[in-house]
């Protein structure tokens, strides 16, 4: 019922006069720009420049300080800190700030920042062969090994996507590596590489029937449980009780070697961080400016009196999306796997309290998802959106530092809007496939059917397979492109139905 309550709202937002007439036509003549051209050559630029900056910021600096005076690889720094103080023996400080801060001193020379360790125990033990390693060369090491993870994780989507992966799946692939999470992950050396390759290996695992080895790979996601705690519940509302043993089963060897490393007090340690002022101040105040969840777009457009009342809002506001996300997998058992872990994965980034820029790659897999079953305008221009909003991130909040709220709101988490309509867009999809479930064998045959039938059909996620409404005197897409066109069997939605 809240599914369809917020499906709805699209319909009612309906802008007033000529506005009404004027927002489609805008719409349209931004999307005929998304040429195959300019889909090459822009992120391109972007890719370069990017790459290009975190080049020179390293070279010219004075490892392991940049020349921006940043410490090299700031978020990896926490984590090589875990491993180092579990091959020094003192994890009963595991998460004494001040003895992180002492260690990193040692390793990065006098600084003010702390760059906390707040990971599970175990991941210290995921952490510990890098950290043997000098600081500079564990970071180069983590930067190959997390590119590494996500270009296996892009390889990987590749079989589950047989229209977008036919002809085009190298310009998916730079338009996925020009985007500011890929990059942000890279440059500040996260570990959320590592949690997009095992919820597409989880995934692909699910499609072949091998569902204990899935439920495995879902648990070990709990390195970043903000990002996989939405696993065991879609595993127990699908029905896959040998998935779900599976995660509970490893999921409890995690707790156990925690346990074992930290004792009972080390464990009460951890769970009581997010509650302690010092995290309030370092991660969530911080790192405030890069939240891109639900509740932080709730709370970031609430004037400074009100910011915990607003807190408190916005995970009302996540509980009852959550809760939605739920009810609609309850009722669509007979779903297709792909549909059901590409609604999971952007509703968790959706709802989640404490999403950072670059977490936004676990959405990957439901963008891709959307492209290939409805590459339709209001989807390429949401993730236009969605590319425009996350690149003008840092921009935004310096300018928010200038201003008085309400002006300050041009910094708030907006790319929860574009991501709003994608989450509604899977969710219609969603109903659409309870029908049937087609077998893996079905499906696979499916593809490889549609692969013979529809050799051009990899141009989906550049070309329309509808004619859209052009002006006078200009040609269609797809008669630019000399292309044959295809009835467009989705029910096409406009922007002018949203306000």
């Amino acid at each position: 019922m809240g599914a369809r309550w917020l499906i709805g709202l699209r319909a009612r937002w309906r802008l007033p006069g000529p506005l009404a007439g004027a927002m489609p036509m805008l719409a349209a003549r931004l999307d005929r720009l998304l040429t195959p051209e300019r889909m090459r050559i822009y992120p391109a630029i972007f890719l370069v420049l990017g790459l290009t900056t975190l080049v020179i910021d390293i070279v010219l600096g004075k490892v392991p300080k940049t020349l921006s005076g940043q410490t090299l690889l700031p978020d990896y720094l926490a984590h090589w800190t875990g491993g180092r103080l579990l091959l020094n023996g003192d994890l009963g400080h595991l998460y004494d700030p001040s003895v992180q801060h002492g260690l990193q001193n040692e390793v990065i020379g006098s600084s003010t920042q702390l760059s906390w360790f707040v990971s599970p125990p175990f991941a210290a033990v995921l952490y510990a062969p890098f950290a043997l390693l000098s600081y500079p060369v564990s970071a180069g090491m983590w930067t190959v090994a997390s590119t590494g993870l996500l270009v296996a994780a892009i390889v990987m989507m590749r079989p589950m996507l047989p229209r977008l992966g036919l002809r085009h799946w190298g310009l998916v692939t730079l338009v996925v590596a020009a985007t500011q999470p890929v990059l942000e992950l890279i440059g500040s050396g996260q570990d959320s590489a590592l949690s997009l390759f095992l919820w597409v290996l989880g995934v692909r695992l699910l499609t072949s029937n091998r569902d204990r080895s899935a439920g495995v790979v879902f648990a070990l996601g709990l390195l970043k449980p903000q990002l996989f705690i939405v696993a065991p519940l879609v595993l127990l509302l699908q029905c896959r009780f040998r998935a779900l043993g599976a995660w509970v089963v490893t999921a409890s060897g995690l707790g156990l070697v925690s346990l074992a490393l930290v004792g009972p007090s080390g464990i009460h340690t951890w769970l009581s961080l997010p509650f302690t002022r010092l995290y309030q101040v370092q991660v969530q105040e911080g790192q405030a400016w890069k939240m891109e969840g639900l509740p932080s777009l709730v709370t970031s457009l609430a004037p400074p009196a009100m910011a915990a009342t607003a807190q408190v809002t916005g995970l009302i506001v996540a509980v009852l999306v959550a809760a939605a996300f739920a009810l609609e997998v309850r009722r669509s058992r007979g779903a297709s796997i792909q549909a059901v872990w590409a609604f999971a994965a952007i509703t968790t980034v959706v709802v989640s309290p404490h999403l950072v820029i670059y977490d936004l790659v676990l959405a990957l897999p439901a963008f891709l998802y959307l492209l290939e079953r409805h590459n339709q305008r209001v989807t390429r221009l949401s993730l236009l959106l969605l590319f425009g909003i996350t690149w003008t991130t840092a921009l935004r909040h310096v300018a928010a530092g200038h201003l008085a709220w309400p002006f300050s709101v041009v910094g708030a988490a907006w790319s929860v809007v574009p991501l709003a309509v994608l989450w509604s867009l899977l969710c219609r999809d969603f109903r659409s496939s309870r029908a049937s479930t087609p077998s893996p064998i079905a499906t696979a045959q499916e593809s490889e059917s549609s692969q013979r039938t529809e050799p051009l059909a990899g141009l989906v996620p550049l070309v329309d397979q509808q004619v859209e409404t052009q002006e006078v005197g200009e040609r269609p897409v797809t008669e630019r492109l000399g292309l044959p066109v295809a009835p467009d069997r989705h029910e096409t939605v406009g922007p002018g139905d949203m306000k």
